[in-house]
């Protein structure tokens, strides 16, 4: 999913245990824009993300979320040319 109002990366845990990736930083908290409260896991750093032609290293924010497996942000749309 591609968030208009998302600033950040974020990938459900689900999704970074089955990708394996490395999580850095301890637990904290953070606010979407209903002012829901998730319990930040971690971030990765320097994931490789492709999505066909498109290739770059991206940052990722590890939440405990159920809808969705990765939601990027909207500045995702401008680097990609999209």
């Amino acid at each position: 999913m591609v968030e208009c109002r998302a600033i950040r990366n974020f990938i459900s845990v689900k999704e970074a245990t089955q990708l394996g990736l490395t999580l850095s930083g301890e637990d904290s908290h953070i606010k979407d824009n209903n002012l829901a409260t998730f319990t930040l896991i971690g971030v990765t750093q320097g994931t490789q993300l492709r999505l066909r032609a498109w290739e770059r290293q991206v940052d990722f924010m590890i939440l405990p979320i159920d809808d969705f497996d990765v939601v990027l942000e909207i500045g995702f749309l401008t680097k990609a040319h999209a």
